[in-house]
């Protein structure tokens, strides 16, 4: 049952509802920068949920209070009005732009330079964000805002080298513990990622699609406090994922989806020496059904995606459902085994159905069979109840169908009684002289 909205929280919804309705008519926008900021931020973050944050409200909307800043996918605010968050918001601590690509250096280093409490900025798919982002400008202090930074998101914006990497963001933040590299293939390379993972005390980095990275960074090194590592789409093998799982003991999540030399003895490892593991993502490997046995044993697993894993069978199934007490929240199996599975009568699958021109596929209950076929037993408990959109249409009885027409052939004299056609065969290929009539003509 859903909690009762409080008081604030319905009247923060009647101002954002009067804001999108009728703007200055019924709302007088300067009054905006009275509202306190348990209730100004709300009703920000619910303007943006609703696309019908503009260019009038936000001005007004950022004070000295605002500690919190959420304007996720808001491309259409005009970039003059974004230049005024670091020199309106001192007191900023949270500020998320991802997907806003007018967003450019100016902005966030203004952020960078008047923010001196920001813990988190996150700028993923902001493209043309470069190194002289997280430069000071000439004659300036050094950027205040990086003293505090926790956490540093910048996913897909690819214009940022490794030279601006380590010299400005990894020396200029100490307090760094979150880094989102995804798609950043000019700043990774293999000393760098060996640097993030074992020398920086990150606890959580993602390197996804940076494709150019090796089992090189996962040689010989110390200990790492990571919890979080997320490595799709990489070059990585088993001997990585083994040093990993080493040297990491305390890794919850762990995200190998698409590295396509990941086999058994690699999850074998990460199993066995990552007990806290929570997340895994191994979905597009080469795993087998010793990996899911492998996996059966974690007992604080709370999501799975092992989706297009071909090499698995019915036993990985069996694997996780019978012999696991994992907490498990969400599970994705998505074409483990590319459907093939064979698990007997409770859990046979469904077989495809025919191509157009062939036969169709008709399944055999208990009595008769019928061209509508019903669905396995062990479908009813994790389908809605309502059925009967999965059901074929029930088949027509051949007594019910017209005469089928004659067929007129002119290239030899038959009788009118054989003049009529049986069935007609599917053309073996798409040539014109192979649509040819085989069939027994009744005498």
């Amino acid at each position: 049952m859903d909690a009762v909205p409080s008081l604030l929280q319905l009247c923060i919804q009647k101002l954002a509802q009067s804001l999108i309705n009728y703007g200055p008519k019924k709302v007088r926008f300067r009054r905006l920068t009275e509202l306190p900021r348990q209730a100004l931020e709300p009703l920000l973050e619910l303007l943006v949920t609703k696309n019908a944050l503009n260019d009038n409200v936000l001005p007004h909307a950022l004070t000295r209070q605002t500690q919190r800043l959420y304007l996720e996918g808001q491309s259409h605010l005009r970039r003059c009005v974004l230049n005024t968050i670091g020199r309106s918001c001192p007191e900023l601590r949270m500020l998320d732009v991802r997907g806003c690509q007018q967003v450019d250096n100016r902005i966030v280093r203004d952020v960078l330079q008047y923010c001196e409490h920001l813990e988190t900025l996150r700028l993923d798919s902001c493209t043309k964000i470069s190194d002289s982002a997280f430069a000071p400008a000439l004659w300036k202090p050094p950027l205040a805002g990086f003293l505090g930074l926790c956490e540093l998101s910048v996913g897909k914006c690819a214009q940022i080298t490794a030279e601006g990497l380590m010299g400005y963001i990894i020396k200029g933040a100490p307090l760094l513990r979150r880094l989102d590299l995804a798609y950043c293939r000019l700043a990774i390379t293999d000393e760098v990622a060996s640097e993030l993972v074992f020398t920086l005390g990150l606890e959580a980095l993602d390197l996804s699609f940076c494709t150019q990275i090796t089992d090189a960074p996962f040689q010989a090194w110390p200990a790492t406090v990571l919890r979080e590592l997320r490595v799709s789409n990489t070059q990585i093998t088993d001997s990585a994922v083994e040093r990993i799982a080493r040297r990491a003991p305390q890794l919850e999540v762990f995200d190998a989806g698409c590295v396509s030399r990941l086999t058994d003895h690699g999850i074998k490892a990460l199993t066995e020496h990552c007990r806290q593991l929570k997340c895994l993502c191994v979905c597009y490997t080469q795993i087998s059904d010793a990996a899911f046995q492998s996996i059966a044993t974690c007992q604080h697993l709370e999501q799975l995606n092992a989706s297009w894993c071909l090499h698995a069978t019915s036993r990985s199934i069996e694997a996780l459902v019978l012999g696991s007490q994992m907490p498990l929240r969400e599970l994705v199996l998505d074409h483990v085994g590319a459907m093939n599975l064979d698990l007997g009568e409770r859990f046979s699958l469904l077989p495809p159905p025919a191509s157009p021109g062939w036969e169709a596929f008709t399944m055999k209950t208990s009595g008769a069979s019928s061209s509508s076929p019903t669905l396995p037993p062990w479908v009813s408990g994790i389908l809605p109840p309502d059925l009967s959109s999965f059901s074929l249409p029930p088949s027509v009885e051949t007594h019910d169908l017209p005469a089928p027409p004659l067929l007129l052939l002119t290239s030899g004299e038959l009788s009118p009684e054989r003049q009529s056609l049986d069935s007609v065969s599917r053309p073996p290929c798409h040539s014109w002289e192979a649509h040819t009539l085989t069939s027994p003509l009744k005498q």
